[in-house]
Formats: C-alpha cells, sequence, structure tokens
C-alpha cells in the first residue's frame, strides 16, 4: 500500500526484488529544488507523411534509453533511439482503418515494453490491438480484442485489480467505463465498471492513478452536457471498489469561462509535492472562438479537489499536455500543445499553484499530439511533438537548459565488481542519499520530508545509500554490484537534504544504465 501523504510503497513487486538482487535497501525516498531558466535547442525533425495522432514512449529494447512509437496513417511506427537522441524508425505495423489512442505496458509480464491501441476496423467495428514486444524493439505479435461497443476515450493502462497483470481501461460509451481483464497467457475478460447517473453526459477526458492515496488505481474524467452548446461540465472521481468496480466518489463543478469549454486532455501530477496526485485540464472552446485554458485541481488529501489554479493561452484547438520537471528543479512543470502552434508550451511551476511563463518554443510544425522523455541521456526532459496534416512528421526539441546545482556520475557498472557514485557541488559537510529504481525515468510523488519535491524515478524506489561530501564537495558510494544481478535497465538519482525539513532540498539530474555483464 502506498501512504496517502509520502507515497511510500510498501507492497512486494517484481521490481522491488529485482532491485534487492542489486544489494539496495528498501526505503522509499523523494527529492529537490532550484528555479532555472528554461531552454531548448534546434528542432531534430523526422518526416512522416500524413502526420501522426498520438505518441507514447518506452524503453523497447532494453538499452536504457527511451524509444518512441507513434500512430501514423496508415501504421503504428516504432522509432529506436541510439541512446544519445538519434530515432530510427526500426518497425512499421500496419491497421486496417484508423487508430484512436495509444499507451505502453509490460502486458504479458515478460519485463519487455508492449504496446496496446484502439483500431476502428474495415468492417465498422473496433477492437484494441496488442503489440507483444520480442525485447529488441523490432519485431513482436500482435492480437486483437473485439470490443462490442465504441470507444469513447482514451485508453489507460494500469493493473486495476492488483494482481500484477496489466488490464485496459476505457470508456465503452460515453458514460460508462469498462475494464478489459488480463487473465494472464494473452486472454482477456471485458467487464463494466460505472456507468456515469446524468443522461446526455458524455466523457471527454480521463486518466487513471492512486488519487485517494490507498493504494489501488482509481479514475478522473469529465463529464459535460454537450449538444449545441456545452453546459454541466463535471470532474469526477470514481474510486476503486475491490478491483471489480468503480463508485462516484466526488464530483466538482469546472468554472469554465465561458461555458462552453470542452475538455480535450487530462493528466495527473503531485504539482504542490504533497504526496497526493492533483489534476491538470486543457480545454478549448467548443467553436474555438475563446482562449484556451489549463485548469488545475489541487487534492487536498481528503478525497476531494478544489481549484488550484487557471490560466489562459490562445486562440486555438487544444492537445494533449502532460507534467514534467523540465528544468530540474523537483517540480512538475506543465507541457502542452495546440493543433495550430508551430511550438511546444512550457509553464514553469513556481510552487503553491504558481504557473508562469507559458512559452511556445518553436517546433516548425502544428500538432495536437506530445509526449515528454529524456532522449538524449543527459537527465533532462525533451519535448516531442509529432505534425498532423501537411505538418507530417516528428519533431524533437532537446533540452539546453543550464542547469545549477549538485551533480551526478558514476563509474562502470558490471556484475561482481565495485561501483562508485559520485555526487559533486556539494557543500562540504552535506549528505547525499543515492536512490535507485528499475523503472523507467518519470515523476514520483513528492515526500514531504525532502521538501515535497520530485524525484525523476518512478515507484518503487530505494535507497542505496548515503555518503558526505568531503572539502571538495564530492561524496562517493561505493556499491557491490552482485554477480546474479539482472540486465535489466536502471535509473538512478541523488538527493542532498537542506533545511529544515528539507525545504531546501537539491536533486542531481538522473542516469540511466544497464549493468554489464
Amino acid at each position: 500500500m502506498r501512504h496517502p501523504k509520502h507515497g511510500l510503497d510498501t507492497r512486494r513487486s517484481v521490481t522491488a526484488g529485482r532491485l534487492a538482487t542489486f544489494g539496495l535497501g528498501s526505503t522509499a525516498f523523494g527529492a529537490s529544488a532550484f528555479a532555472q531558466l528554461i531552454h531548448f535547442g534546434e528542432p531534430d525533425t523526422y518526416p512522416e507523411s500524413g502526420g501522426i495522432s498520438g505518441i507514447a514512449t518506452a524503453d523497447f529494447d532494453r538499452d536504457a534509453s527511451q524509444d518512441l512509437i507513434v500512430i501514423g496513417t496508415e501504421s503504428v511506427d516504432l522509432y529506436l533511439n541510439d541512446g544519445s537522441g538519434s530515432l530510427t524508425r526500426t518497425l512499421a505495423i500496419p491497421f486496417e482503418n484508423s487508430v484512436t489512442s495509444i499507451a505502453v505496458a509490460d502486458m504479458d509480464q515478460d519485463g519487455d515494453a508492449d504496446a496496446v491501441w484502439g483500431e476502428y476496423l474495415l468492417d465498422r467495428t473496433r477492437a484494441l490491438t496488442i503489440w507483444y514486444n520480442d525485447g529488441d524493439g523490432r519485431s513482436g505479435e500482435t492480437i486483437r480484442i473485439p470490443l462490442p461497443g465504441a470507444l469513447r476515450s482514451d485508453i489507460a493502462l494500469s493493473d486495476f485489480n492488483l494482481d500484477g497483470r496489466t488490464d485496459i481501461l476505457y470508456f465503452s460509451d460515453y458514460r460508462t467505463i469498462s475494464a478489459v481483464f488480463n487473465r494472464g497467457n494473452r486472454l482477456f475478460e471485458e467487464q463494466e465498471l460505472y456507468t456515469y447517473g446524468r443522461t446526455f453526459h458524455k466523457v471527454r477526458a480521463m486518466s487513471v492513478g492512486d488519487v485517494d492515496g490507498d493504494g489501488d488505481v482509481d479514475v478522473t474524467a469529465t463529464m459535460q452536457y454537450i449538444e449545441y452548446d456545452v453546459e454541466d461540465s463535471q470532474l469526477i472521481l470514481l474510486n476503486n471498489e475491490d478491483g471489480a468496480s468503480l463508485r462516484l466518489a466526488w464530483q466538482l463543478e469546472l468554472p469554465w469561462t465561458p461555458e462552453s469549454m470542452i475538455a480535450r486532455a487530462m493528466a495527473l501530477g503531485d504539482f504542490d509535492g504533497d504526496g497526493d496526485l492533483d489534476v491538470v485540464i486543457h480545454a478549448s472552446s467548443l467553436n474555438f472562438v475563446s482562449p484556451n485554458e489549463l485548469l488545475i485541481a489541487r487534492n487536498d488529501g481528503n478525497r476531494s479537489l478544489s481549484i488550484g489554479a487557471r490560466y489562459r493561452a490562445v486562440f486555438e484547438s487544444a492537445g494533449d499536455v502532460m507534467p514534467a520537471d523540465v528544468n530540474t528543479d523537483g517540480r512538475l512543470d506543465l507541457v502542452f500543445v495546440n493543433a495550430t502552434t508551430f511550438g511546444v508550451y512550457v509553464v514553469r511551476n513556481e510552487g503553491d499553484f504558481a504557473f508562469v511563463g507559458m512559452t511556445p518554443f518553436h517546433s516548425g510544425i502544428r500538432g495536437s499530439s506530445a509526449r515528454t522523455a529524456d532522449l538524449s541521456g543527459d537527465g533532462q526532459i525533451d519535448l516531442i511533438q509529432g505534425g498532423s496534416g501537411s505538418d507530417g512528421g516528428l519533431v524533437v526539441l532537446p533540452n539546453t537548459t543550464t542547469l545549477r546545482g549538485p551533480t551526478l556520475a558514476h563509474t562502470q557498472v558490471r556484475r561482481g565488481r565495485e561501483a562508485a557514485f559520485a555526487v559533486g557541488n556539494a557543500e562540504p559537510g552535506e549528505r547525499a542519499y543515492f536512490l535507485f529504481s528499475t523503472e523507467v525515468a518519470g515523476p514520483s510523488l513528492g515526500v514531504p520530508v525532502l521538501g515535497g519535491l520530485t524525484l525523476d524515478l518512478q515507484d518503487p524506489v530505494v535507497v542505496a545509500g548515503s555518503a558526505v561530501a568531503g572539502p571538495s564537495g564530492r561524496a562517493v558510494l561505493h556499491v557491490q554490484i552482485p554477480q546474479n544481478a539482472p540486465s535489466d535497465p536502471v535509473t538512478v538519482q541523488a538527493v542532498i537534504r537542506r533545511g529544515a525539513r528539507g525545504a531546501e532540498s537539491v536533486k542531481t539530474p538522473f542516469l540511466s544504465f544497464v549493468i554489464e555483464p
């Protein structure tokens, strides 16, 4: 179970078991601070005729670098990263008619990242397609799961019933959310979980995560009355009921101005570092006559939300929105795109629900799909945008933000050998904590003891140990790598706890690597 306020994970998992084989401890932790200006370099463009309507990221070939899988006009295409940020298209999986959404997870528990997408077939039926990765990012098998109803939302992948297998959640009509339960051995079973009670309301956006802090996966969604106009917009929380159904816990009326705003995208993130997941919604007006709005709802930890902040952007069609620590200061910033803007917007998180600096970084293409990931392997988050229509293509904006604060480096990491992990630019006498995860880099929940700022390590996170900085400001931890350590990608980050209750804590950039034989 996850502690409701601190994001501590005490459940046993495959990942925790792998971490134990590295000789690491089992204490969970979190992270850091420093406000820094944000800069990006010249965009790298990869042509994709006809456009891209969806992007997902994962390490598909297990080399500790982030790869991409995208929805093209005729196929789902996989791009492998050579570790420096250079992408090569290695696989094109054709589809019949169109694909509506895409997500990635390990669907068969073999340690490899797979992909799932919603597909509209030539016979006008719908299906979920699963691509099972052979482990090299260049081959695999696909299966289809027919859907009795339409697919009315993006799909979400999560272990809803806590049986160790990844399930698929989606709205099967405008008001009913269903799960396709993963029964193992590539067998699946569909089950309705909840139907919203207000007639003529339609789902517009959905996200999944442990919003109530009880250790299982909940669902947040926007439900709006939409006919010729839009009214009665509600943000709802559906609590997980023992992995078998959902229950409406509360709903919050969304104060759009004007009222005819339609939610286009939603994401979850701990924006204030209190260990609870907050909600961000990106919306645009029905006829695109009013500015876009970002609305951030604050989770107060008592299973209710309130409006924490709202911002207006531009007169365009809203696209993807996602949280990411773009300037490595330990706070989750907001990244979003619009269908008609030649660039990507970044809204900087200044703390206490103050967001500033809506800046469009020029990408050279227009498109409503985007993602964030560290493609260059430097521990900083890069921006990825998919172009649509005549702007078809994939663009990467490399993060060139000049970082201040502590640094992280390590020697060669080999089985049966000792590896050294070093933090630089610390103050003499400060203690640095070294944290590891066998998941790909991604924002964690904030931990109040470290000032409530986020690490770039996904749960479960363990502390390998700590070291005190010497007169040169360098703290070194020596770790003995077991002879039987698996060849899994590992992500490491270090934190220096500073100030009363960690209020001035700082973190290093993260580093990812594969243990060598």
